[in-house]
């Protein structure tokens, strides 16, 4: 694999969640029944992050034997909203991460206190 520089600039937020998805796999590479609890900020502003992870699946990424994982929760930005959808690739024998891709969602809104 060659290096290549990045197509387009990668958001702020995208690179917090894409930190905490490996922080927490990587903490508890079998999976949490528990809710990782996280925070980043950036430009002033504050992220806080509602996670779970579980292993799905083993399968052979780029010739590399890996596990996959799938992650879910929510994501507050201020009031703002989101709903997290991520998943990640491990590299079985390096424990080296080898893709993480996470999506998004807004979900508008969000009252104090719910």
């Amino acid at each position: 694999m060659i290096w290549q520089p990045l197509e387009r600039d990668v958001d702020p937020r995208d690179m917090i969640v894409s930190r905490a998805v490996r922080t927490g796999i990587a903490r508890y590479p079998d999976g949490h029944r528990e809710t990782i609890w996280q925070e980043g900020t950036y430009g002033g502003r504050t992220l806080r992050l509602r996670l779970h992870h579980a292993p799905r699946q083993t399968l052979a990424y780029q010739g590399r034997a890996a596990l996959l994982y799938a992650v879910s929760g929510e994501v507050l930005e201020g009031l703002e909203g989101y709903r997290c959808e991520a998943s990640a690739i491990l590299d079985l024998k390096t424990r080296a991460f080898l893709n993480v891709a996470c999506r998004l969602i807004p979900l508008g809104p969000v009252e104090p206190g719910n």
